[in-house]
């Protein structure tokens, strides 16, 4: 995406937010990063063949770029991880497609426009037809994803959690990448394994598909602890049998 000129405001209640306050500093660095991205005005763009206009608070770019703009100490995991947590917070949004990352800041115009020309409720109906809008545009790069890729389509209907998506997208990245077949049903066998090992906890979902990631894996890893507590089990047991 190309440079954007002039300037963004900061204002300084930011300062006692909790998405600065609770950040790490590689997280505020990207958070910072990402209000200088995005365009300040309507933009045509190209999605999967597919033109969109991006509304101003928006951009269209990778986890890579992100991570480049952001500096040192700055990795594409370190952005994913800052993105799902944004997200949470209700400061941005992001959807990826195959061609990159559609992030949205959702309160764009409350942060940049002119106070003296903008009164409350022109603030909210307009941040409210933006979230509309970005949802419909949302939709569509969903739907045309789905249908380029119904993988997409497994690890939706299994989580709505950001975090725990976003992983498992990397995690089908790193089996494509390691030329490994990423069928439907390799990735449905996965998803139970992940539900037998970690049911109903999401953290400790995302840190078995990370470990399986860094590891260069196709599976996933079944959690250490849980191996070893399956190995003693399978133990044979001292009977007391006197010599």
């Amino acid at each position: 995406m190309g440079k954007e000129e002039g300037f963004v405001k900061i204002y300084r209640s930011l300062i006692d937010d909790p998405i600065w306050l609770n950040s790490t500093p590689a997280q505020k660095a990207v958070l910072i990063t990402l209000m200088c991205m995005v365009t300040w005005k309507p933009r045509k763009w190209d999605v999967l063949g597919k033109p969109i206009t991006l509304k101003p608070g928006q951009c269209f770019t990778s986890l890579s770029e992100i991570a480049l703009r952001a500096g040192d100490g700055v990795s594409r995991e370190v952005v994913r991880k800052a993105l799902a947590r944004f997200e949470t917070l209700g400061f941005s949004t992001h959807q990826r497609t195959q061609r990159g990352t559609l992030i949205t800041i959702v309160k764009w115009r409350v942060y940049q426009l002119e106070e003296e020309t903008e009164n409350t409720a022109e603030n909210t109906a307009r941040t409210q037809r933006e979230h509309s809008e970005n949802t419909t545009i949302n939709k569509k790069v969903r739907k045309k994803e789905r249908k380029n890729n119904p993988l997409g389509g497994i690890i939706e209907n299994y989580t709505s959690n950001p975090a725990l998506i976003s992983a498992l997208e990397d995690w089908v990245e790193s089996r494509k990448a390691s030329r490994r077949a990423t069928t439907k049903r390799a990735v449905e066998i996965n998803l139970r394994k992940l539900d037998q090992w970690a049911a109903g906890d999401d953290a400790k979902k995302i840190a078995i598909i990370e470990e399986t990631i860094s590891l260069g894996l196709a599976a996933f890893v079944q959690p250490k602890e849980k191996a070893e507590s399956k190995a003693k089990a399978n133990e044979p047991k001292d009977m007391g049998i006197p010599c």
